[in-house]
């Protein structure tokens, strides 16, 4: 167990602005986490933890678009198949 305090500084937009943050520990207990955003509120928090899978991913994707982007390891060129 471990205590982590980590700030981060975000550029939201005006209106509503879903902010993903995929860097944090499934082992999360969310009863412990505070967001404090200036001049605004905080509407929703979810921890969803979800690994990626391709199964997960064609469940997520139901009815949306999704285009697949493959990135040369040795160039780091990215290609998008037709």
């Amino acid at each position: 167990m471990a205590l982590v305090q980590d700030i981060r500084t975000l550029n939201l937009g005006n209106g509503r602005v879903r902010q993903d943050f995929p860097d944090v520990s499934a082992q999360i207990r969310p009863a412990t986490v505070s967001l404090t955003v200036a001049d605004a509120a905080i509407v929703e928090q979810n921890f969803d933890y979800d690994l990626l899978s391709p199964s997960s991913l064609m469940e997520k994707a139901v009815g949306e678009t999704i285009t697949l982007i493959r990135t040369n390891p040795a160039t780091g060129a990215e290609s998008r198949p037709i």
